[in-house]
């Protein structure tokens, strides 16, 4: 009887075990998207950004 309580118990500790490392990976996969969104998000930002004259005045005369 004893053994029987100690393989359930192995079997659902394996099992929480499983599922806590699915965990795991699932947030190590979304920390990695999160990054690849944060970094299209700056890439879209500066290419919005309208970009500096170069002369001191600012404004230019046409």
């Amino acid at each position: 009887m004893a053994r029987e309580q100690h393989t359930a118990e192995l079997k659902q500790l394996r099992d929480e075990l499983a599922k806590a490392q699915a965990r795991g990976e699932e947030a190590a996969r979304m920390h990695g998207e999160l990054d690849t969104l944060r970094a299209q998000n700056d890439a879209l930002l500066a290419a919005l950004k309208p970009s500096k004259p170069s002369g001191k005045g600012g404004a230019t005369s046409t």
